[in-house]
């Protein structure tokens, strides 16, 4: 009896605590696209400056976000732990990145002027391996395993391209080009996308069905460990679907 009024107690909190986050749904628009939204839960500022980098998932196109988090999901399986570094990339990054060993100091490191490269579209992102909080930036044999489960997943791996190797980064454009990218066109999730089928424990399964059903989560590995960053988001697209 105890614990189910403990329980009770928690839950009710827990209602309370959602309902105080209220802000203004947010759209979806990447860079070089037009007026499109593809996922109200994306996070996109039009005409964006700033030049930081950014790591969120949640600037990727959907299916390439659920395709990152199956690439981290099957490398965790083959004993490979990665971090995400770059996700979307705005055009003043790009260009930042682009003068390096041209008009600034250091080595060349991308021949994508702003525009040209498929973070600024939201369908690439860079990865490293880990390994006792370690990055792995050497292990070429790490990325080598890593580049074959990512184009099983039906990715493209810049370490399989002939010139200006680039084996960090991953991309999926739906069989777009860059010409039909800058003309706005945006590619559209596959009708029969693969998912990372992991069996749920019993007395979770109801709550999985719900938040899947709900657009609070997409259910993905649903016995990963939860981080802040995870835990605040779907607490916000609770908000997003419920008010206060």
């Amino acid at each position: 009896m105890y614990g189910q009024e403990f329980g009770h107690k928690i839950i009710k909190h827990f209602r309370v605590a959602i309902k105080e986050l209220m802000t203004k749904p947010i759209k979806y628009k990447p860079l070089g696209a037009k007026n499109i939204v593809i996922n109200k839960y994306i996070v996109k500022k039009d005409g964006e400056k700033v030049s930081k980098v950014i790591k969120d998932l949640d600037r990727l196109h959907p299916y390439v976000n659920k395709l990152a988090k199956m690439l981290i999901e099957r490398c965790r399986e083959n004993g490979i732990e990665i971090i995400i570094t770059e996700t979307f990339r705005s055009k003043k990054r790009q260009q930042q990145l682009y003068n390096k060993g041209r008009t600034t100091s250091g080595k060349v490191i991308t021949n994508a002027k702003p525009g040209d490269s498929m973070h600024n579209y939201g369908l690439a992102f860079d990865i490293v391996p880990v390994e006792k909080g370690k990055l792995l930036w050497n292990r070429n044999d790490l990325f080598k395993k890593i580049g074959k489960i990512g184009v099983d997943l039906g990715l493209t791996w810049g370490g399989n391209w002939r010139s200006f190797k680039d084996y960090p980064h991953f991309e999926w454009t739906g069989g777009l080009t860059l010409k039909d990218l800058k003309r706005g066109k945006m590619p559209v999730e596959p009708k029969e996308a693969a998912e990372v089928k992991l069996e749920v424990s019993e007395w979770a399964q109801d709550a999985l069905d719900w938040v899947v059903r709900e657009g609070i989560s997409d259910g993905i590995n649903p016995k990963a460990q939860v981080l802040s960053q995870g835990f605040w988001t779907m607490l916000h697209r609770y908000r997003q679907k419920y008010g206060k």
